[in-house]
Parts: structure tokens; C-alpha cells; sequence
């Protein structure tokens, strides 16, 4: 049972101390919370827009799938390979977890931007190959933020990788949670182009500089709270 303990408190334990976590957290709660919207009405418009029976638009689904199929094969190793060139470029070949940052940006333009086009060409009923076009465009970037946030906190605790992705997923789930509940009423009070251009720029407000200011301030953010909870969290 004490073990057990352990694994619940110390996602809580890195959490609260730790403004590098609650930045991480907030930034993929709120791309996750855009996915699942996504995804959770994706097909709906289909039908309600385009007059396509259920099992046609749930066809559309699989321009997502192979967006996501290429971020994780593709988009991984970019990663990877960037991190080692800014490694040896930079710090004689010895990493830090700021080499991550890089790839984070085309993913923050194409979610933002995508997003706001796949609303668009909804609200317009242009022909359904652009609406997967920027459907596909946007999976691709929101991956691509997962893909380097992710990194990015494993890279900063290494000992404790699981308890701090816990820790970054617990709002997540919660607004992934409620996000589809009111996308309903989003889209009957505004529309798609205006729902959409609405989350669309909530995400560049408070995501387009997170690259930059990881790159230029995240070792010094990293540090904040790590001598007062590192301890705690062994002993948890």
C-alpha cells in the first residue's frame, strides 16, 4: 500500500512546485481539449454540412489517422535528429532538454493556423478534400507539440518520467473531457469559421511563444522549485 501511495502523491508532489510541469500541463491540456473537440465532431459536420450518411463521413477519420501515422514515423526522427545536431552544435555533444524546442514551432503555426482554415472551409461548405486537407494539417501539428512536450519532460526527469506525464495529463483529461460537451453550442452560437478562428487564436495567444521562450528562459524555468521538491518526491 505504500508503494501504492508513492505513485499517487508523486505526480501531485512534482506538480505543484514545479512551474515547468504547470506550463507543460497547460499547454497540452489545451491541445489535447482542441483534438478531442475535433475529433468529436468531425464527422458530424460531414453529415450536418455535406448530407453524407454516417458511414461515409466516418471515412474522413482516416485522413487523420494518416496524419498521425506520419508525425509519430516521420516527425519523431526529425525530432531526434535535430536534438543531436543542436547537442553537438551547440554543448559538445551533451544534450539539453531546450534542443527540443525547435521542432515544437512549425507545430504551434499549423495547429493554430489549420484549425482556423478547417473552421473556414466548414462555414463555407468548400469541397470536402480542404476540409480534411486542414483536418489532417492541424492532427499533424497538435502531434507534433505532444511529440516535443513530451520529450521535453522526460529529458527533465529523468527518474521520474511516468509520475511527471501524470502529472502534465491531469488537466488534459479534464479539459479533453469538457471540451465536446460544449462544442455544440460553440459551433450553433458562432458557426465553425468563427468557433474555430475563436480556438485558433486562444492557442496562438498563449502557445506561438512557448518555442521561444523554452529555448531562451527553460533551463532557468526548469530550475524553479527543483531544490525545494526534488527530495520530497523520493520520499514521498
Amino acid at each position: 500500500m505504500r508503494h501504492l501511495a508513492i505513485g499517487i502523491w508523486r505526480p501531485i508532489r512534482l506538480l505543484l512546485p514545479r512551474p515547468i510541469i504547470q506550463l507543460i500541463a497547460l499547454v497540452l491540456g489545451l491541445n489535447f481539449a482542441i483534438y478531442t473537440l475535433l475529433l468529436g465532431t468531425y464527422a458530424m459536420l460531414f453529415m450536418d454540412r455535406y448530407g453524407q450518411t454516417q458511414s461515409i463521413s466516418a471515412l474522413h477519420y482516416i485522413t487523420i489517422a494518416v496524419a498521425a501515422t506520419i508525425s509519430a514515423q516521420v516527425g519523431g526522427r526529425l525530432m531526434d535528429r535535430l536534438y543531436k545536431y543542436l547537442s553537438h552544435r551547440r554543448n559538445g555533444g551533451e544534450g539539453k532538454p531546450e534542443y527540443r524546442a525547435p521542432y515544437m514551432m512549425p507545430g504551434v503555426i499549423l495547429l493554430s493556423f489549420n484549425v482556423i482554415l478547417y473552421g473556414w472551409a466548414t462555414e463555407y461548405t468548400l469541397p470536402w478534400p480542404v476540409v480534411d486537407a486542414g483536418a489532417a494539417v492541424f492532427a499533424l501539428g497538435s502531434i507534433m507539440v505532444t511529440q516535443m512536450l513530451t520529450a521535453y519532460q522526460l529529458d527533465e526527469f529523468v527518474g521520474h518520467g511516468a509520475s511527471a506525464g501524470a502529472a502534465t495529463r491531469i488537466l488534459s483529461y479534464v479539459l479533453g473531457f469538457a471540451f465536446p460537451v460544449f462544442a455544440p453550442r460553440l459551433y450553433e452560437k458562432f458557426g465553425y469559421g468563427w468557433g474555430n478562428t475563436m480556438l485558433g487564436l486562444i492557442w496562438a495567444a498563449l502557445c506561438i511563444a512557448l518555442p521561444v521562450v523554452l529555448w531562451l528562459w527553460g533551463e532557468r524555468i526548469r530550475a524553479w522549485g527543483r531544490s525545494a521538491q526534488e527530495g520530497r518526491v523520493e520520499g514521498a
